[in-house]
């Protein structure tokens, strides 16, 4: 009995110093979302937010179009009135969302036994990463964003699928999923391309019974590609396929080089300071809050 006593304040002591250090990390997290959103209003490119923009305010006043995502995001920019900053800090809300969820269910079933604000603490540290996409300021909302928020919502129902064995829990992560190839259909056909056989392959390996929640998964994504099909073009799939036929022979008179030989051969990593400032912090809190977890977990 009397050994058990220092071994039982030893772990809570170290559970105590655990949590504070997930707290600090959590407060530096938040203290950089805060600046973010404080400077939403802050700051136009003309050239690259000028088209965002319009595509977003217009997206039926032109027929000729790679990504569709001024049609997603219009209803967001009617609701907040056609506010810039306003739908700046929306998606940036929508993206931590989205990189956070993925991270709080992987840690709430891990069986560490921590906490629900330290889970909450850790995935918001670790979405943090997320903000690297607001590099070169340009915050308003696009293909890109859209690409990645299509991309962290695929990974949202992978996850749902690969933690759990409940069947309902499953199939939203497979609905999730589909959802999550159509938005990047949306944004960027390239990536939705790609990612298809990758998600395919993942879900038929990972166990059985998993040809359902492909099949659900692949239904959502048809399902939505011929909603938007009849909001864009009326249901005429010539019209459709004429729109992007038409995108395709506009970006070769521009000749802006975006071949797929000259994204592999000629693509290089580009840091500024403030981007190796930003990646080296990013790295530095994710370091030391797995570390929290990990020490938690083992005592």
């Amino acid at each position: 009995m009397l050994n058990r006593k220092p071994q039982y304040n030893e772990a809570a002591t170290h559970r105590r110093q655990h949590e504070a250090m997930v707290a600090v990390t959590a407060g530096v997290a938040l203290v950089l979302l805060a600046t973010l959103w404080r400077r939403m209003g802050q700051g136009f490119d003309f050239s690259d937010e000028g088209l965002y923009l319009i595509w977003i305010a217009r997206p039926w006043t032109y027929d000729t179009s790679f990504s569709q995502f001024g049609y997603i995001y219009w209803p967001l920019y009617e609701l907040l009135g056609g506010s810039i900053s306003g739908l700046r800090r929306a998606n940036l809300l929508i993206t931590t969302a989205l990189a956070a969820a993925p991270l709080w269910v992987l840690i709430r079933t891990a069986q560490f036994t921590i906490r629900p604000w330290v889970a909450v603490a850790i995935a918001l540290t670790l979405s943090c990463a997320t903000l690297t996409a607001y590099h070169q300021w340009i915050p308003t909302p696009s293909y890109n964003s859209l690409n990645l928020n299509g991309l962290l919502l695929v990974v949202l129902g992978v996850t749902l699928i690969a933690t759990t064995e409940r069947d309902r829990r499953a199939t939203l992560g497979a609905i999730l999923l589909g959802l999550g190839g159509w938005l990047t259909w949306s944004a960027k056909p390239t990536t939705a391309i790609a990612l298809a056989p990758i998600a395919a392959l993942y879900l038929v390996a990972v166990g059985t019974n998993r040809w359902r929640l492909l099949a659900i998964a692949l239904a959502t994504t048809v399902l939505m590609c011929i909603i938007m099909l009849l909001i864009l073009d009326g249901g005429s799939i010539s019209q459709h396929l004429a729109r992007y036929q038409r995108a395709f022979n506009f970006a070769q008179l521009l000749d802006g080089g975006h071949t797929l030989k000259a994204m592999i051969v000629k693509s290089r990593l580009m840091w500024s300071s403030f981007e190796g400032q930003l990646f080296c912090a990013i790295a530095v809190f994710s370091v030391i809050v797995t570390w929290c977890a990990l020490g938690r977990s083992s005592t």
